[in-house]
């Protein structure tokens, strides 16, 4: 099978409203204190900025640093929390942000609380570096525990579920790894085509691992609609086409890659 290149990350939110920064609300209590959000998401944005170019060494010589911004992780974590009449969202991206406050808005009662605040929340892009870096060193397994720990603070963040699916398949677990990537697609609210065709691809490439080339044809072809001019969904349809034909089938390899801040053109 040809190389699978894993292609990580719309990682778009690089500021959004931090709670209590200018005195207009008190803070939950379980939050860190606004400069120690400021420094988190400042430390999270360097990585992923210097990574494009540096690759997976950037993350590995600022790890110390990553995994002390996992620490301050607020324990236990509520993605919403209320307090003094506020509810606070903690959100990854402007976008989630939005799906945060229309989903507050639709179901408030009169006598709710009557404002919500954003809450930038960096703790799962630096779980995604770290368990990335992890995967690319070939210990799928201590990955997987730290993207299990980013989607505990985002359970919904698609490029997280993205690499748990990758992670689980270098562990030899595609049908777990198939069972991350249809609940993504299934239960995240908000998908672009490039976060959809990323899932999609990750469940077409565990349906060949599990030797269902019908359904891995059809994710492949879907994923094609929305973004027909990708490699890689191209050649493993290809190999699917090879298979069926009676070529051999050879154990999947991986080329693993940074996460990227933007969607490849």
């Amino acid at each position: 099978m040809p190389p699978r290149r894993r292609v990580l990350g719309l990682v778009s939110a690089l500021a959004l409203t931090v709670a209590g920064a200018a005195g207009a609300v008190d803070p939950p209590a379980n939050v860190p204190d606004a400069a120690t959000l400021v420094r988190d998401r400042q430390i999270v944005n360097e990585t992923l900025a210097a990574s494009q170019t540096g690759g997976f060494d950037v993350v590995r010589d600022r790890m110390t640093e990553l995994q002390a911004v996992l620490t301050h992780a607020p324990s236990p974590f509520s993605q919403v929390e209320e307090r003094a009449g506020v509810v606070y969202i903690r959100e990854t991206s402007p976008e989630g942000c939005l799906a945060g406050m229309l989903e507050f808005a639709a179901r408030k009662a009169p006598s709710a609380s009557k404002k919500a605040v954003c809450i930038d929340n960096p703790y799962p892009v630096a779980a995604l570096l770290i368990g990335s870096y992890l995967d690319d060193v070939r210990r799928p397994e201590d990955g997987l525990a730290i993207l299990d720990r980013g989607l505990s603070f985002d359970p919904h963040y698609p490029v997280l579920v993205a690499e748990k699916g990758a992670s689980l398949n270098m562990l030899r677990r595609p049908a777990d790894a198939l069972a991350v990537y249809q609940g993504g697609l299934a239960e995240i609210p908000v998908l672009d085509n490039w976060q959809r065709g990323i899932l999609m691809r990750g469940e077409g490439y565990a349906l060949v691992e599990l030797k269902r080339y019908d359904e891995a044809k059809q994710a492949y072809e879907a994923s094609l609609k929305i973004d027909p001019n990708h490699g890689h969904a191209a050649k493993e349809l290809a190999y699917i086409a090879c298979v069926r034909s009676g070529c051999p089938s050879t154990p999947m390899t991986f080329n693993a890659s940074i996460p990227s801040s933007t969607p490849p053109k």
